[in-house]
């Protein structure tokens, strides 16, 4: 796992984090940490197949 790699991650984990801390607060709607953890499987799903971490 290269340098692209371990960025994409760390700034991943800070961004799930940070709406993992805001679940259910309110905003314009509601925070959901619940689809942002989805959509984070899925864009590293489509990465790793794709070849990002290969």
């Amino acid at each position: 796992m290269g340098a692209p790699q371990i960025i994409w991650l760390v700034l991943i984990g800070v961004s799930l984090g940070a709406d993992i801390a805001r679940h259910g607060k309110p905003k314009t709607g509601t925070y959901n940490a619940n689809l942002s953890v989805v959509g984070v499987a899925l864009g590293a799903a489509l990465l790793w197949w794709g070849g990002f971490f290969g």
